[in-house]
């Protein structure tokens, strides 16, 4: 909880820490004990492993001649010591990494934010505000309705997510957002949507409304404007006759 604390604003408080349950965190380390116990005894026990399947051998040579090549390799034991350390070397990373998530993990919901931390050397960070959260999902086995534990996906509004795993009581902590984004203002969590339109009323069958009765302003606004009066051109004067232009004269009629 260091990190949260450390990293509050001025005005945010914290509503609640989440809490690992004690029974996803048991399972993986007694396996990967297991796992350990196991190599270790297959390094150990390497040699009389080699004679025993040496010993097999023989007997099922013995039994089905079709087996006579059947042989073991006398470096046998060798090469089981080398996988068991292989394998022994695996189990340590997985290991020191879970431990190294386990006491560094952080999950943590204050009245702005949700905010998640984990790694020690590498550290890797998420926070995001209360209002850009979409949707929060719950994964539960059967193991976690059982045990009351489960892993919350967190969807923010820019398509990112966060996921708290293996969480003790995981609708608890649900609520305990959706309060912290009501009592911000934010309503409930998901999309926010847009506000509609509103909808043009029509009118009912049957319904009248009183009408205006005209005023001068809208007579003179409708009434129709009168179009300008033309001036007429005045006609140019006939151009005068050439002396050396014959009159024309028309027909006389008999």
């Amino acid at each position: 909880m260091p990190y949260i604390q450390d990293h509050l604003h001025s005005d945010e408080t914290i509503v609640h820490i989440a809490k690992l349950h004690w029974q996803p965190v048991a399972t993986r380390l007694v396996g990967l004990a297991f796992w350990g116990g196991l190599c270790l005894f297959l390094y150990f026990r390497a040699g009389r492993l080699t004679t025993r399947l040496e010993s097999l051998a023989v007997d099922l040579q013995a039994t089905d001649p079709a087996l006579m090549g059947l042989t073991i390799p006398p470096d046998a034991a060798r090469y089981i010591q080398f996988v068991a350390l292989l394998l022994l070397a695996i189990a340590v990373i997985r290991f020191v990494r879970f431990a190294t998530w386990l006491v560094s993990v952080e999950y943590g919901v204050t009245t702005r934010r949700v905010m998640a931390k984990s790694g020690l050397v590498r550290r890797r960070t998420r926070d995001d505000l209360l209002s850009q959260i979409d949707s929060v999902r719950i994964r539960q086995g059967l193991f976690g309705r059982l045990f009351n534990y489960g892993t919350i996906t967190l969807t923010s509004a820019g398509g990112g997510s966060q996921s708290w795993r293996q969480v003790a009581s995981p609708v608890e902590l649900l609520n305990k957002i959706e309060n912290a984004a009501e009592q911000r203002g934010y309503g409930s969590l998901g999309p926010r949507a847009q506000p509609a339109t509103p909808a043009p009323q029509s009118t009912p069958a049957g319904q009248t409304f009183p009408t205006r009765q005209p005023t001068k302003a809208d007579e003179v606004k409708l009434a129709p404007a009168k179009p300008e009066p033309t001036q007429k051109k005045p006609s140019s004067p006939p151009a005068p006759k050439s002396p050396n232009q014959p009159e024309s004269r028309g027909k006389p009629t008999p």
